[in-house]
């Protein structure tokens, strides 16, 4: 590893100051992650050999503030082109992009408050939704990639034939951003019965699929007194897919989660409903 690749990955993890981090080598042709969890600043460092030798072998290599921390203000905007990165950086500027490709960005955005993983997904959300990035993809325990290694995604190469080398394209140590909204808000407040839910679908008393969790999160919610928007915006932060921008489904979810615990209001174990795809 070169002594400018050394550079970039110490300037991103001072940049966190979380203390903590996940480093993950992905294998393409395997498509499986190697993950080195709730390492040290000087850990990563002192693997600076492991890093190279598996980023040279195939592997791309990504980072993250570790995901035992659990609260931290740090959330990642993906796939942003040249033009979602300058409406970013004139509308709630991060305080690190760094180019995975040539023309794609992604985005370390600094939150005035450290927030829970429901929190950091409806950030994560709104930003995408703001500046064209990938909603879809929004993680309350991202991985970026690590900047001083090469991004081996196979058909990226570049002309040369080369992978083009992930790298910090702006820093600003001083930036963090204030981002009012219902969903952000919401999200945080209901967290710990939020994650209530899943961890009760988790432990098999209800169906495992995402519908269940849905189902559960809202029953719990709803039991607690939260409105349909606090319990809305929850669902919204914990899906992935396309369900998290149809309000029908959501509010299909809400009511039958709302019919539910009226007639069973000594809590028994949800039973999610049928749905529509």
């Amino acid at each position: 590893m070169t002594p400018a690749s050394l550079r970039q990955i110490r300037t991103l993890l001072d940049l966190w100051e979380t203390g903590r981090y996940d480093i993950g080598a992905l294998d393409h042709a395997s498509a499986r992650m190697s993950l080195r969890e709730d390492w040290s600043r000087g850990q990563v460092l002192h693997a600076r050999g492991w890093i190279a030798a598996r980023n040279s072998t195939g592997s791309s290599i990504y980072a993250r503030p570790a995901r035992s921390l659990g609260r931290h203000p740090w959330v990642l905007v993906d796939a942003l082109d040249a033009g979602a990165r300058r409406r970013i950086e004139h509308g709630h500027p991060p305080a690190a992009l760094v180019e995975t490709s040539p023309g794609r960005w992604q985005a370390w955005v600094r939150l005035e408050a450290a927030l829970g993983a429901g929190g950091r997904i409806a950030a994560t959300r709104r930003l995408a939704r703001e500046y064209a990035g990938d909603s879809k993809a929004a993680d309350g325990h991202p991985f970026g990639r690590l900047p001083g290694t090469t991004n081996r995604t196979p058909g990226l190469e570049l002309v040369n034939g080369k992978a083009p080398f992930a790298k910090l394209a702006r820093v600003h140590p001083e930036r963090s951003i204030q981002l009012p909204g219902s969903d952000v808000q919401y999200a945080t407040a209901t967290e710990p019965a939020a994650q209530a839910a899943r961890e009760s679908v988790r432990c098999g008393r209800v169906r495992r699929d995402q519908s269940a969790i849905d189902f559960a999160i809202a029953c719990r919610l709803a039991e607690s007194g939260r409105t349909d928007a606090e319990i809305a915006a929850v669902i919204r932060s914990a899906r992935h897919d396309a369900k998290a921008d149809r309000p029908e489904y959501i509010a299909r979810t809400i009511a039958a989660a709302r019919r539910r615990v009226q007639h069973h209001p000594e809590g028994a174990p949800p039973v999610p409903p049928k749905t529509r795809p």
